[in-house]
């Protein structure tokens, strides 16, 4: 569950009509978010989840920096609620073939995981990461592998140019667990009205067309044909998420946009 939630603004991927291209840009920003149980399934015990949830994009001229921070309440019919924090930071070049990683998960206060590492990947060639955390190893990538900010970017600049609603299949690896790596299916919707249902009053968004995007990550070796973990959201031109549905099987986690502030991009040289 956890990994899904630090990732989930991370796919950011818009669909956008042939007739019309619009200006897909990400945006430096922190925002935070408010966690609610949507739906709990029959049989999984959970009664209830409430949390926070914070991310910040930072461009450094030669990539871009990510953290992230949440802390979430579950709580169960029959046994005790537990408390799940979770951090998260990274860096991915620009050029899309240099990426560092950096994860802690803790449930009631105990550090349960440790995820930390570097890999490199570069277009039509076989890349690798070098995990250090939680202990020294090496995973091959396959050819064409995408980290996060590649990945995105490619659905982005593809989708202007294609007709929604669209569909793309990619290979990403996140370093979220210690494999990291997922088959990312995105099923992308029609460009929706400017500003759509933005939650929180913000000029910026009032003005920013958006989309509703859905996601499945798969195992690589998965036969199954539902995901491992779906997300949905409203995604804006400039990287936001807003009104996003996080399914887990056993239950399904609301995240809506409580607060956003966006910052302007440095004059890199």
């Amino acid at each position: 569950m956890r990994k899904r939630l630090i990732w989930a603004l991370l796919a950011t991927v818009l669909g956008l009509p042939s007739s019309t291209v619009f200006a897909v840009e990400f945006v430096a920003h922190r925002a935070l978010y408010k966690l609610v149980l949507e739906k709990a399934r029959t049989g999984s015990g959970v009664s209830g989840v409430t949390g926070r949830m914070a991310v910040e994009w930072q461009d450094s001229c030669s990539g871009w920096t990510f953290e992230y921070h949440s802390v979430i309440d579950v709580e169960f019919a029959e046994t005790k609620s537990i408390r799940l924090i979770s951090t998260a930071t990274s860096w991915e070049s620009n050029d899309g073939e240099n990426y560092r990683f950096s994860v802690r998960h803790k449930t009631d206060g105990k550090e349960v995981e440790r995820i930390e590492g570097v890999a490199k990947a570069s277009a039509g060639a076989i890349g690798h990461v070098e995990f250090s955390r939680p202990k020294a190893r090496r995973l091959i990538l396959p050819r064409g592998t995408l980290f996060p900010i590649a990945h995105s970017l490619s659905v982005l600049r593809t989708a202007a140019k294609e007709k929604a609603p669209a569909f793309l299949s990619q290979t990403v690896f996140d370093g979220m667990d210690v494999t990291g790596l997922y088959q990312v299916n995105a099923a992308i919707g029609r460009v929706g009205k400017t500003g759509g249902a933005a939650r929180i009053q913000s000029k910026e968004l009032k003005t920013t067309p958006s989309w509703h995007v859905s996601l499945g990550y798969f195992g690589m070796k998965s036969r199954k044909s539902e995901p491992n973990h779906e997300i949905k959201m409203r995604l804006y031109a400039n990287g936001v998420a807003d009104d996003m549905l996080m399914d887990f099987d056993e239950f399904i986690i609301r995240g809506r946009l409580d607060k956003l502030d966006l910052t302007p991009n440095p004059n890199c040289p």
